[in-house]
C-alpha cells in the first residue's frame, strides 16, 4: 500500500515545487509606482515616481539575478511604467493647463466680439456676466434686459468707447488676435489679459484701433465650478509698449 501511495506521488509531483516567492521590492515598486499619481496634484510630490523608478529597478535587478527562483517582474515593470507616466506629465500639466486657459480666454473673446459686430448687444453684455447669473441657454437675453433696470444697464454696457466702436463698425469690424499681455493664475482665480486688433473701411478710409480684453475665471467653491467672463475691455489706439502687431 505504501508503495502505491509512493507512486502516486511521484505521478501527481510535489504541488510545491512550482512556487517561486515574490520579490518584496516588486511589490513595494508597484505601490509606489500608483502612488506616484500624486506628483500629478502638486509637483511637490514628484519626489514619489523618481523613488518608484529607483524601487522597480531594483526589484528587476534582483528578480534577473536570482531567475528563476524570484517571480515579481511584471509587477516591477507595471511599477516602473506608471512612475514614469505620472512622473514625466507632471512637469507638462503647468504648460498644458497654460495653453487650455489661453484657449477659453480667447473663445469668450470671440463670442463677444461676434456678438457686439452682430449688433447683440445683450449677449455681448452677458459674456461680462459670471456663469451662474447668465439667462438659461435657449432664452433670449433681451429679455432679459426689457425692463427699465435693463435697459440702463445696456446703455452703460454700450457707453464704453470700446463696445460703442464695435458697435458702429458692425460687420465692418475685422478683429484679429495680438497676443497674450499678462497672465497670473491661482487655484482660486485666473486673470488673462489679450490684445486684439480691430480694423475697418469707414468713410473710405481704413480704421484701426486696438481692444485690450481681461478675462477672468473664478472658482466658486459652493458650486466647485468655474466661472469665465470678461471683466474688462478697453480701447487703445497704440498696443501696450512691448507687444508686437
Amino acid at each position: 500500500m505504501s508503495a502505491l501511495i509512493e507512486e502516486d506521488l511521484r505521478t501527481l509531483g510535489d504541488p510545491a515545487s512550482g512556487y517561486r516567492p515574490i520579490s518584496g521590492f516588486a511589490i513595494a515598486g508597484l505601490l509606489t509606482g500608483a502612488l506616484s499619481i500624486l506628483a500629478l496634484v502638486h509637483t511637490a510630490f514628484l519626489f514619489i515616481p523618481i523613488a518608484a523608478i529607483g524601487i522597480n529597478w531594483k526589484a528587476l535587478r534582483s528578480i534577473h539575478d536570482l531567475s528563476p527562483e524570484l517571480a515579481g517582474r511584471r509587477l516591477a515593470l507595471a511599477g516602473l511604467a506608471l512612475a514614469l507616466i505620472f512622473g514625466l506629465s507632471a512637469p507638462a500639466l503647468p504648460f498644458l493647463k497654460e495653453r487650455a486657459d489661453r484657449y477659453q480666454s480667447i473663445q469668450l473673446a470671440s463670442a463677444w466680439f461676434t456678438a457686439l459686430r452682430n449688433g447683440q448687444t445683450s449677449l455681448g453684455l452677458q459674456c461680462t456676466l459670471p456663469k451662474w447669473m447668465r439667462v438659461t441657454e435657449g432664452v433670449n437675453p433681451d429679455a432679459a434686459y426689457a425692463d427699465l433696470s435693463g435697459q440702463k444697464t445696456l446703455t452703460r454696457f454700450a457707453e464704453n468707447p470700446a463696445v460703442s466702436a464695435l458697435l458702429e463698425l458692425g460687420k465692418r469690424a475685422h478683429v484679429r488676435y495680438v497676443g497674450n499681455v499678462t497672465m497670473q493664475i491661482d487655484e482660486e482665480k485666473q486673470t488673462l489679459v489679450d490684445l486684439y486688433s480691430v480694423t475697418a473701411r469707414q468713410n473710405g478710409e481704413d480704421v484701426s484701433f486696438f481692444v485690450r480684453v481681461t478675462v477672468i475665471a473664478r472658482l466658486d467653491k459652493l458650486r466647485l465650478e468655474w466661472s469665465w467672463e470678461i471683466n474688462k475691455y478697453e480701447l487703445l489706439s497704440q498696443p501696450p509698449e512691448g507687444i508686437k502687431v
